[in-house]
């Protein structure tokens, strides 16, 4: 499969967290942010598109000659973040694309493994999963992202998803790490006891 997209939306206010969740160090050596786009080139994925607004300079000056896109969501503060997935996906398909993978900034630790799995399954909707839940990246293939485009965006993603009416595919993957989101303090120190 060739022309594909990453989007990371890193546009929220990181609330929950009472700090900034993209700029966290995951491992010790690198942030949150910069993981992600790591693990994407590490996987094969040239043209990365990562969904700013809040701090937006910041995260831009984090990745600054990584060869990274941008888009902004200026309304950051009012929306969800299915709209930063849209304002990512409208800019992907301004080029030639097959398929974007969409994850958020607070998955980190997932592996370029899992990403290459995603990349050789079929189905119109990829999701990692261990048996028991669904995680992240996923993969969605260019009508898909034509379909969410138009959706009300009710439920979020997950809904528009479902009214698509595309097939899911639910990939196994022995990745931990695509199963762990990052919302709070507590969920950093068991993300760190993880990477470790």
């Amino acid at each position: 499969m060739k022309n594909i997209c990453a989007i990371i939306t890193a546009a929220g206010l990181s609330s929950r967290m009472g700090d900034f969740k993209p700029l966290h160090p995951v491992d010790g050596k690198v942030s949150m942010i910069q993981k992600e786009v790591e693990t994407f080139s590490e996987a094969g994925i040239s043209r990365i598109i990562v969904v700013t607004g809040f701090r937006a300079a910041d995260i831009e000056t984090e990745l600054a000659g990584r060869g990274v896109e941008f888009a902004y969501n200026a309304a950051y503060d009012q929306n969800e973040m299915f709209d930063s997935v849209c304002i990512g996906l409208r800019q992907a398909l301004r080029n030639e694309l097959e398929a974007v993978l969409i994850t958020p900034v607070d998955v980190p630790m997932f592996l370029a493994d899992t990403v290459k799995r995603l990349l050789k399954s079929e189905g119109y909707v990829r999701i990692p999963s261990d048996g028991k839940h669904g995680g992240h990246p996923l993969l969605l293939l260019k009508p898909v992202c034509e379909a969410v485009l138009r959706d009300s965006g009710d439920g979020g993603l997950k809904g528009a998803l479902k009214r698509a009416g595309y097939e899911t595919a639910y990939v196994p993957v022995n990745d931990s790490g695509a199963f762990v989101d990052f919302d709070t303090p507590e969920d950093y120190r068991k993300l760190k006891e993880n990477a470790r």
